[in-house]
């Protein structure tokens, strides 16, 4: 009587248990694809309007465009936005590390620029400015639309809020 060992026996369950990780692996493969690069819904050119109020209580209407690129850790941001009397001209880059964000940013037109500090989660990046204006930045997105909430301290723009879409 031959014998069989115990390596031939186990090989069958063996393939079968490698084949069960790979499926396993292959359909959380894009969730994982998708934490790694936290700002792949935002790379690209975006357009749309918003109000700008300002520290005197005046409010205008503003026509805005966005761009974001970069790479999965690292996003440079561009916004610029007019209305009949203003224009803000926005330039940030951002490095992401597990959801932390570090970076700095400027505004041309209020002379102001500065560093940033904050967090990223899904479909929301908030941060703070600091520098010679103090403030907050939020961005709520998707992969078709967003919306911008910053409010600041120390210049004569005050808060300003846009809903853009994809271009």
């Amino acid at each position: 009587m031959k014998s069989i060992g115990n390596s031939q026996l186990f090989k069958p369950h063996l393939l079968s248990i490698c084949v069960c990780m790979l499926t396993m692996a292959i359909s959380i493969w894009p969730a994982i694809a998708a934490d790694d690069d936290p700002f792949a819904n935002l790379r690209g050119n975006w357009g749309g309007s918003g109000k700008m109020s300002l520290k005197d209580g005046s409010k205008e209407r503003l026509s805005c465009k966005a761009n974001y690129s970069g790479s999965s850790s690292q996003l440079r941001l561009q916004i610029n936005c007019k209305s009949n009397f203003n224009t803000i001209n926005m330039k940030a880059r951002l490095s992401a590390n597990g959801g932390r964000l570090l970076g700095v940013w400027e505004e041309e037109t209020y002379r102001a620029l500065g560093t940033i500090a904050g967090k990223i989660g899904e479909k929301k990046i908030t941060f703070h400015i600091a520098g010679n204006v103090l403030g907050n930045m939020v961005i709520q997105y998707s992969r078709s639309n967003q919306n911008i909430s910053i409010k600041t301290q120390g210049v004569a723009l005050q808060n300003v809020k846009m809903k853009l879409s994809r271009r």
